[in-house]
């Protein structure tokens, strides 16, 4: 039989010995939950440290910043819009933000777009520490290990390949568009030719998916993903384990107000 065996889009994150070495299961266990954690932080401070916490441990792990903001970069322009709207509602104190500007920004929305934005950031952060280091097939397998359905382990990972191969096929498009005089404006012809690019990509897509299907098939997959046998986890990666479970509860503790 043989393995599903993807091309990795993008490199994993180089990272320090002894993140890499560390038990791909217990790795995507221990900063799946510190990325819980700061999700669900109820207070600026505590999401706050939840956030410094996460990038410090991508810091210790040998993460690079610049490696670290190119894949965040995608959630930084999602907290755009939280960052212009959010801020203008209520959100519990009606106060307006600036006393000169009584319909501005309210101090309740702005206190919740900041919170909101912290949270976002912390398991952004959390989250590369449990999927981007180490080749994407192997933190796949980690997370059927851990009980994730294997359909859902299947589906993660054929997006994952094909959202890529999706993007460079637009970039092929464009650029032939490009070639043959075409100019985006505002009016009816744009959008037709917009809507034709659309809806011939969504015909190969589905093309596609019926052939590697078949070549799958052809090859012999039988619905698993097999990687090479990783080695049973050691004292060593418990106790990284153990350090990110204490870490975990105590911003909880930070954030619920315990040592206040």
């Amino acid at each position: 039989m043989k393995a599903l065996v993807l091309h990795e889009p993008h490199a994993p994150l180089a990272a320090a010995r002894w993140l890499e070495r560390w038990d791909a299961r217990l790795r995507v266990l221990g900063f799946g939950l510190l990325a819980f954690t700061a999700a669900l932080a109820h207070t600026i401070p505590g999401a706050a440290l939840a956030a410094l916490v996460s990038a410090a441990l991508l810091a210790a792990g040998g993460i690079a910043p610049s490696q670290a903001f190119a894949r965040l970069r995608w959630l930084l322009l999602f907290l755009v819009p939280i960052a212009l709207l959010v801020p203008w509602r209520a959100g519990g104190d009606p106060t307006p933000l600036f006393a000169a500007w009584s319909w501005g920004p309210r101090r309740g929305g702005s206190a919740l777009a900041l919170r909101l934005g912290l949270r976002a950031l912390g398991a952004g952060t959390a989250a590369l520490g449990a999927l981007a280091v180490g080749p994407f097939d192997r933190t796949a397998a980690a997370l059927g290990g851990l009980g994730v359905p294997r359909r859902l382990v299947h589906m993660l990972l054929l997006t994952y390949r094909y959202l890529f191969l999706f993007r460079d096929q637009l970039g092929r498009v464009r650029a032939a568009l490009g070639s043959r005089g075409f100019v985006p404006r505002a009016g009816l012809h744009t959008a037709r030719v917009y809507g034709e690019v659309i809806g011939a990509l969504l015909l190969r897509a589905v093309a596609r998916t019926e052939r590697v299907d078949q070549a799958m098939a052809c090859r012999g997959f039988d619905g698993r993903i097999r990687v090479r046998r990783a080695r049973r986890p050691d004292t060593t990666d418990l106790g990284k384990l153990a350090l990110l479970l204490a870490l975990a509860v105590l911003l909880v503790l930070f954030d619920r107000g315990v040592f206040a």
